[in-house]
């Protein structure tokens, strides 16, 4: 308001013709008003502080649901950083250029004022990005008025933004009605002469009617012309008279109400404009009453009120040219005098009674006030600062503040002094009483008559003990919940009631590969699996039906492509407007669900070793029986080849047979593992190049460092081999088959399933037409093929001898791209290994002689044997179990006649079994010879054949060239 005194005074020295000497009694009275004015504004300010604050804290108190968002004077906006609107509250429906309801979801940043919409948005990212509050102020035409209002921006929280508008119209309207009326005082003393009964009635009454009359009957009286005098007011779409001089009786009945669109008064006032007529002839307004009074000259001129014609002044004569230009000029003048007079007299009141609301504010202010002067003292304040601070209005009043136990007020009141404004927060202890509180201060400098002269600061406190214990247990439980939902293994969600993504906790760039910004605002439906979606979208809307906890297990889509289980939970909450939110906790189970899987293809497995037990025994002994007597019928068919062919073909059909019989054994439990030191790259080339002899695929080797692996060497080709038959038949056209390794060291961490350690990563991929995902899970369950011709057999066995060499073998595939095999075994330390089979020199052929003592329960296989080693030259002694055995050796020992050595079946079923036995003859001769033979063994003795006192093993079925080997290693044994 400062901009006022001075306009005023540059005012008053223009009217008095004066450069430098204004009147002492002017000034005076000047500087009241301007005293008033700061008083006024400072005080304005600080309601709008407080108003400012109570804004936020209605918001974060949900107080609406009380009501006073309704009764708040300001119009509020709560937006997000977006420009959205998400509510709306407070304020007059006149400010408003839409109905309150259709504000929500429509866009600030929408306006079709281009020069609002640029400024909202620069605030909006102010307050986004520096935290700080902004303002600004801006002009609307609404329903055809010129408004003013301010705009300040406050940021609730990261996501939502407040806008606080204030209509700061009728602030203006009376700083500029104050403004006239102010220099129409202070023009009293050089116009005196010329202010007529108009103005002087605006002091003798407030009364509008009486004013109007006095007017009226002044110009009535005192100028001679005037005939006819009359004053009417708009009211609807009708002029109605107010008061009228010389008309009679008859006349002012047809005008007390004028409803004609054409007449004099009704065209004055829609025009705005003053109609001067001094000849009927040329009158195209007077109407036929008028015509009859006799009236042929007139003025009329519009009244404005506000800047709008409200009304009209008529001044008629029945002369014709009785008005000139100085009776128009005059008529115009005196309308405006009207006006101003009219306007002086409403707007004195309004003065009144905003002095009186001032006072009213000042002592009854929830906030504390204070005035104090140049000395520091406290001068005067409100019952609300006593209140304050536990004490009275007589203590308060005269203290000094330098001399108070807490000076902290001191600084901040210097810098008011000094012309700022200043707001300042502290903790401060009471000097006249024991309070202790946190306290907000804003403390403004009060001028003199003098511009440049401060004389009081005023300053207004809060008491915001309260509001700090809150923002302090607020603050720490949001560091606490923060670091919770920042720490905790599971995703934490905070989802619409359509289902849309407001929120995730950072763990999910960790868990789900995504970004937090790359989810907000999609569904949660977009990502789950189609086999989990029907029953995730029904319990989800269940949920949100019933207001209940709601709880699955479901797939959801990982941003690398794969497939992540969750465990999700989840209860809906309604907040403070209403809105029905849901929280959801989601927590990664894949690792258990793949162990899961795991476990139950163990169990699968297991359960077909109990089968696989049975037939492996007996099915070997058979195709012993059938393979040795194939043996001997080609050593007797020596010379003639097309027999020898024909029971060729048969030991190789016998010896497949045998192999489906291996692959029934590995899945026994406890089935034998001949495991051998060997680097893996050599034996890895070999295996993969003899299964692709003859094939159109190629193989490229991309192969790490040779390590040591300790493995049973023929299961593992037997696993290399399957997965190179698979790869073949994925490509009946051709291709190629990559083979790579590399050693990878295996954490708890690495998720594998596997003891830590030292592993070779091998992984054999082909360019095939692939695996459908819907199979991919079945692929290593026993029997399950997707082949015409195929048993099903070939990966689940290739799964279970991975898993007894303490390893893990995993496979994925794209339709159309092919397939990958990747297997994890364990490496040793050693680089170097021993083997222990023959040299290729080696000649099998040597004379074998000698006598050697078979024990079997199987009768057909028996004779078999028995002819078979006959056949190569051995004398054989048969028995049926362990005793007869041990008995047997004992007597040839004691003769000097004993055996080079004793095959003994390991199983015998109501019998002395080979394990048993095997310990007996060593007890009778420490140098005895024993080879274990078997088709399937519950426990690891192949395996560990030589920690149970055998020399060598036997694999039921074997054909007379594995015979052979192992009698040839016999001879070497007994040749020293």
């Amino acid at each position: 308001m400062d901009h006022l005194h001075s306009l005023l005074k540059r005012q008053i020295k223009r009217n008095l013709k004066e450069t430098d000497d204004v009147p002492e009694d002017f000034l005076n009275l000047l500087n009241s008003i301007s005293e008033a004015y700061k008083s006024f504004d400072d005080d304005r300010n600080m309601l709008e502080r407080s108003l400012e604050l109570s804004s936020e804290e209605l918001l974060s108190a949900n107080i609406e649901q009380r009501g006073l968002f309704q009764s708040l004077p300001d119009l509020i906006f709560v937006i997000d950083i977006n420009g959205l609107i998400l509510d709306c509250r407070g304020g007059n429906e006149s400010d408003m250029l839409l109905p309150r309801k259709e504000y929500r979801n429509k866009n600030f940043l929408g306006i079709p004022n281009e020069d609002i919409r640029a400024r909202i948005r620069e605030s909006i990212e102010k307050v986004v990005k520096s935290k700080e509050n902004a303002s600004f102020e801006y002009s609307l035409d609404i329903y055809g008025k010129r408004n003013f209002y301010e705009a300040r921006l406050l940021k609730l929280d990261d996501k939502r933004i407040i806008i606080v508008i204030k209509n700061f119209t009728e602030r203006i309207k009376t700083e500029e009605i104050l403004m006239n009326n102010f220099l129409e005082i202070s023009k009293k003393n050089l116009y005196e002469s010329i202010l007529s009964s108009v103005s002087q009635s605006a002091h003798n009454t407030p009364d509008v009617d009486e004013i109007m009359n006095t007017t009226i009957e002044s110009v009535f009286d005192q100028v001679d012309s005037v005939e006819f005098i009359s004053v009417f007011q708009v009211e609807g779409d009708n002029a109605v008279l107010k008061s009228q001089r010389g008309y009679p009786d008859w006349f002012t009945e047809k005008i007390k109400v004028i409803d004609s669109p054409t007449s004099v008064t009704r065209q004055c006032v829609k025009n705005g404009q003053s109609i001067h007529v001094n000849n009927p002839d040329e009158d195209s307004y007077l109407g036929k009453a008028g015509r009859e009074l006799g009236i042929k000259s007139y003025v009329s001129t519009p009244i404005f009120l506000h800047g709008r014609p409200t009304g009209c002044i008529h001044i008629q004569s029945t002369i014709t040219d009785a008005f000139d230009k100085n009776d128009f000029n005059f008529l115009e003048s005196l309308s405006q005098q009207i006006a101003n007079t009219i306007n002086t007299s409403l707007h004195a009141q309004a003065l009144r009674e905003s002095e009186q609301r001032y006072k009213t504010l000042f002592e009854q202010s929830p906030d504390a006030i204070c005035i104090i002067d140049k000395s520091f003292r406290i001068i005067h304040c409100n019952q609300s600062l006593a209140d304050i601070f536990q004490s009275s209005f007589e203590n308060i009043i005269g203290l000094d503040l330098n001399k108070l136990k807490d000076k902290a007020f001191v600084p901040v009141v210097e810098r008011a002094f000094n012309g700022e404004i200043c707001t300042h927060t502290t903790y401060y202890e009471a000097s006249t009483s024991s309070a202790k509180l946190w306290l907000s201060a804003r403390l403004v400098p009060i001028y003199g008559k003098d511009e440049d002269e401060i004389i009081s600061v005023m300053g207004v406190v809060e008491d915001i003990t309260e509001r700090k214990i809150a923002e302090t247990k607020l603050k720490d439980n949001e560091t606490r919940f923060r670091r919770i939902v920042e720490n905790t293994t599971d995703i934490i969600v905070e989802a619409s009631f359509e289902g849309k993504f407001l929120y995730l906790s950072p763990n999910v760039k960790e868990i789900m590969g995504y970004e937090e910004e790359e989810l907000i605002g999609t569904s949660i439906f977009d990502r789950i699996h189609p086999d989990d979606l029907a029953a995730a979208i029904k319990e989800f809307s269940g949920t949100i039906q019933e207001m209940r906890k709601g709880a699955m297990t479901l797939r959801m889509h990982h941003k690398n492509g794969d497939w992540k289980w969750l465990d999700i939970s989840g209860r809906p909450y309604t907040t403070s407007d209403n809105i029905i939110k849901s929280v959801i906790t989601a927590n990664d189970i894949t690792d258990k669900k793949n162990q899961e899987e795991e476990t139950i293809k163990l169990q699968k497995l297991e359960s077909l070793s109990v089968l696989a037990g049975g037939i492996a025994h007996d099915f070997n002994n058979i195709l012993t029986v059938v393979i040795s007597n194939l043996s001997l019928a080609e050593m007797h068919l020596e010379g003639n080849s097309e027999v020898v062919e024909m029971i060729s073909s048969a030991q190789r059909a016998s010896m497949r047979a045998s192999d489906l019989t291996n692959q029934l054994r590995t899945f026994a439990k406890g089935s034998s593992l001949i495991k051998q030191e060997m680097l893996l790259n050599t034996f890895l080339e070999k295996s993969i190049k003899f299964a692709l002899m003859g094939s159109n695929v190629s193989c490229e080797f991309n192969l790490s460092e040779d390590v040591a692996v300790e493995i049973d060497e023929n299961q593992i080709s037997q696993v290399v081999n399957n997965l190179i038959i698979n790869a073949k038949q994925a490509m009946p056209n051709g291709g190629l088959i990559k083979i790579t390794s590399q050693v990878a060291e295996l954490t708890e961490e690495s998720g594998h399933n596997l003891e830590p350690g030292k592993y070779i990563k091998i992984s054999i991929e082909d360019e095939g037409v692939g695996i459908a995902g819907e199979n991919i899970t079945k692929i290593f369950d026993p029997y399950y093929t997707t082949k015409e011709k195929g048993s099903g057999l070939g990966l689940a066995t290739s799964y279970s001898i991975i898993q007894k060499h303490d390893g893990l073998i995993t496979v994925s595939s794209k339709l159309g791209e092919g397939t990958e095999f990747v297997i994890h075994l364990p490496c040793i330390s050693k680089h170097l290994y021993s083997n222990n089979l023959h040299s290729e020199g080696d000649n099998m052929d040597v004379n074998q002689q000698g006598k050697l003592l078979l024990m079997d329960d199987e009768e057909e296989l028996v004779e078999t044997l028995s002819l078979m080693l006959k056949k190569i030259g051995y004398e054989v002694d048969t028995t049926r179990n362990g005793n007869e055995a041990i008995s047997a050796y004992n007597k040839a020992l004691k003769s000097s006649n004993s055996y080079l050595a004793v095959i003994l079946d390991l199983t015998i079923p109501g019998g002395m079994g080979g394990v048993e036995t095997v310990k007996k003859l060593k007890e009778l001769d420490p140098d005895s010879y024993c080879i274990v033979s078997s088709g399937y063994s519950a426990d690891p003795v192949i395996e560990q054949y030589r920690e149970h006192g055998f020399s060598d093993y036997l694999n039921k079925p074997f054909s007379v060239n594995k015979l052979k080997e192992v009698l040839h290693k016999l001879q070497k044994h007994h040749a020293g």
